[in-house]
């Protein structure tokens, strides 16, 4: 009995190789797969990232008036000459990522181009006369602070 075992767990080694270079091959096709499917989910969300951007800036173009008005309201001096930055940089921009042009540097650009234009132009509902709203937006944040240093 332990004869004919042993006879088996040998006969089965044998196909060990030939295993293992079938598992090596599956790995590395998986592997290929997974990489092909990365590459084009990064150029998908580019070129998502990139049509906001090249929309939002055609609008501005469209709405020159009307946009350069709201960006005096919120007392941005000299808001035509902002807006005209603004849209250049959103399509410029816009248009680099979407053709794959240094794309680093030009994320890290638009990062910070969209720190001030969300503090001033975007935060426009935290404030009331200068006061911070006790609204549910202002709630929400003070409970992701107090979670955070938690």
């Amino acid at each position: 009995m332990r004869g004919a075992l042993a006879k088996t767990y040998i006969k089965h080694l044998e196909h060990l190789p030939t295993l293992s270079r079938a598992l090596r091959k599956l790995s590395f096709n998986a592997y290929e797969l997974a990489k092909t499917i990365l590459n084009h989910l990064h150029t998908l969300s580019r070129g998502l990232r990139a049509y906001i951007f090249l929309i939002y800036g055609f609008a501005k173009i469209i709405k020159f008036n009307a946009t350069a008005g709201v960006m005096a309201d919120a007392s941005i001096p000299a808001p035509k000459l902002f807006l005209i930055a603004a849209i250049a940089i959103e399509l410029i921009c816009g248009l680099a990522l979407l053709i794959g042009y240094r794309t680093r540097p030009v994320s890290l650009l638009l990062t910070l181009y969209l720190i001030p234009v969300t503090l001033v132009m975007h935060a426009f509902h935290m404030f009331a006369n200068g006061q911070l709203c006790r609204s549910k937006w202002y709630r929400c944040s003070r409970t992701w602070r107090l979670w955070a240093a938690y």
